[in-house]
C-alpha cells in the first residue's frame, strides 16, 4: 500500500517535471520572438531617427534602451559599452551567447551592428532597410517556429508527464 503511494507521488513529480520541461522550451520560442520583433522595432526607430536628426549611434542607443528590458536590449547595451570602450564591437560567434541562435543569425546581427553608423546617410537607411527584412523574415520564421515547434513540445513533454504517471501510478 505504501509502496504504491509513493509510486503515484513519483508518477505525479516527474509528470510535473515533464510538464515544466516543455513549458521552458516553449519559452525558449516566445523569447526568440519576442528578440525579433524588438531588433525590427530598433531597425525602424534607428531608421526614423536617421531620417530626422542623424544622432550618434551611442546616443541613439542610451536613448533606446532607456526604461526598456529584454535580450535585444542586453545586446544594445553590450554594443554600446563596447563601442565607447573600444571603439568596436566583434564577437566570436561560436562563443557568443545570444538565445541559441544559429551562427548564422548571429552572423546576421553582427553584422548589423558592426555596419550601423559607418557610412552615408543614404547608404545608412538602405543598409538598415536591408537588414530589417531579413530580421523580418527571421521574425516571422520564428513565429511560425513557436506555433507549430512551441506548442508541440509543450503537449508532447504533458504527454509523457501523464504517461510517465501512468506507468508508476
Amino acid at each position: 500500500m505504501k509502496s504504491e503511494i509513493l509510486r503515484f507521488v513519483a508518477g505525479g513529480v516527474l509528470a510535473l517535471v515533464s510538464t515544466y520541461i516543455g513549458l521552458m522550451v516553449k519559452r525558449g520560442y516566445a523569447e526568440k520572438v519576442k528578440f525579433y520583433k524588438d531588433l525590427v522595432e530598433f531597425c525602424g526607430v534607428f531608421k526614423g531617427e536617421l531620417s530626422f536628426s542623424m544622432p550618434t549611434v551611442t546616443d541613439f542607443c542610451t536613448k533606446y534602451v532607456k526604461d526598456k528590458n529584454g535580450k535585444w536590449v542586453d545586446v544594445v547595451k553590450e554594443y554600446q559599452t563596447d563601442l565607447t570602450t573600444k571603439g568596436k564591437f566583434d564577437r566570436d560567434l561560436d562563443k557568443w551567447e545570444v538565445l541559441h541562435l544559429k551562427k548564422e543569425e548571429k552572423s546576421e546581427i553582427l553584422h548589423f551592428l558592426q555596419g550601423i553608423g559607418k557610412t552615408s546617410l543614404t547608404e545608412q537607411i538602405s543598409f538598415v532597410d536591408k537588414c530589417n527584412v531579413v530580421f523580418a523574415s527571421r521574425l516571422k520564421q520564428a513565429e511560425e517556429d513557436m506555433k507549430k515547434k512551441g506548442s508541440m513540445y509543450f503537449k508532447l513533454f504533458a504527454l509523457l508527464g501523464v504517461a510517465l504517471l501512468v506507468i508508476l501510478g
